[in-house]
């Protein structure tokens, strides 16, 4: 098997793997710094902090939140948002529902999601949905 070709640019002395991989989650990690530091930093963000508790907390609300409007751990969910903390949250409550989100999405595909949201084949979460034009 040929060795991918970004590996050329590695440094002398970078392993090419993090393998043996952990046998867990990052929800497993989150929840476990969660339990021995609740009050420790999760991140710093524009003068805030949020802590590890706070982000299990948040995100497992986000989660549950989710499941009460009718999403099942296979829906789509679309998120938009910018780096922030409720990004982080919203990731953690993706994992908690699927264990395997995928968030990561070119901006050239928003108006695909949008269509998408029209169709009913993802939901929508938004605030000001009357803001928002759905129609197909």
């Amino acid at each position: 098997m040929t060795a991918p070709i970004w590996l050329k640019g590695y440094d002398e002395g970078v392993p090419t793997t993090l393998e043996p991989y952990p046998d867990r989650t990052l929800l497993d990690y989150l929840s476990e710094s969660a339990q021995k530091w609740p009050d420790r930093p999760f991140l710093l963000f524009k003068g805030s902090k949020i802590t590890y508790a706070q982000v299990e907390k948040e995100s497992n609300a986000l989660a549950a939140a989710l499941v009460a409007i009718g999403v099942k751990p296979d829906d789509r969910v679309a998120l938009c948002l910018p780096n922030s903390p409720q990004f982080l949250i919203a990731e953690f409550a993706g994992r908690v529902l699927q264990r395997d989100p995928s968030f990561y999405l070119p901006m050239f595909i928003i108006a695909g999601l949008i269509y998408l949201v029209a169709l009913g084949v993802i939901h929508l979460l938004a605030p000001r949905l009357e803001r928002v034009n759905l129609a197909v």
